[in-house]
């Protein structure tokens, strides 16, 4: 492993480290992302941690997409599955992953929680009603059922965690990005542990005997935060 990769991934507060192998550039897929916008809006150490999860999922979820996305259909196995509020911005993703003919065609799901302004937040409070759509609804696709590998870069964060963790794999990862400068999201810590982080991206696993009660308050406390 690369002494940046060293640097990107930092084993925290427990037991386990990322010890997942990392493919050999053989392995995988062409990832060049020609469209400035698809690539992911991360630093260069937050893409080499992202990387090297994504690489060793066979099953992808994402709340939120963009190029993260792209990058996840050139690495993961099986699966890349994303959930977006704008059907223009599903829409260009889904173009520039169909420019790649080797890459996995993700299943992109437009969730309509009403009129929303930049970075897909939710500027109507009459349409309140439909907003917990956005972190429930991706649940019903049969892709999700086995999910390893998950990230959260969209809205709703808090509650799109709790979702996760009360449906995933008990072992699957949750990433979560601008994690350390939003004092506000640290309240997931309370179930999950921290194994690795890069930057804002941070990576965590279900605590052992997480309490699912513990889980079920913090999602209803968030549902209609889109932060």
């Amino acid at each position: 492993m690369s002494k940046k990769d060293n640097k990107a991934i930092l084993a925290l507060r427990g037991e386990t480290r990322l010890a997942r192998p990392v493919a050999a550039p053989s392995q995988e897929r062409n990832c060049s992302i020609t469209d400035r916008t698809m690539k992911p809006n991360m630093s260069d150490d937050e893409v080499d941690l992202l990387r090297n999860f994504l690489v060793c999922s066979d099953r992808y979820l994402e709340f939120g997409s963009g190029g993260s996305t792209c990058l996840a259909a050139s690495l993961v196995k099986t699966s890349v599955t994303a959930i977006d509020s704008s059907q223009q911005w599903v829409d260009s993703v889904a173009q520039a992953c169909a420019a790649h003919a080797d890459w996995l065609q993700p299943t992109l799901i437009y969730v309509d929680i009403g009129p929303i302004g930049d970075w897909g937040w939710p500027t109507d409070p009459q349409t309140r009603p439909r907003w917990p759509a956005y972190h429930a609804r991706i649940w019903a696709h049969p892709d999700t059922a086995k999910t390893d590998f998950i990230l959260i870069d969209g809205r709703f964060r808090v509650a799109s965690f709790m979702q996760s963790m009360l449906r995933c794999l008990p072992d699957a990862f949750i990433a979560m990005h601008d994690f350390r400068s939003r004092p506000h999201l640290h309240v997931v810590e309370e179930v999950a542990r921290l194994v690795a982080r890069a930057g804002e991206l941070s990576v965590f696993q279900r605590r052992r005997n997480c309490d699912e009660t513990k889980i079920r308050t913090i999602l209803e406390s968030h549902l209609y935060d889109a932060s």
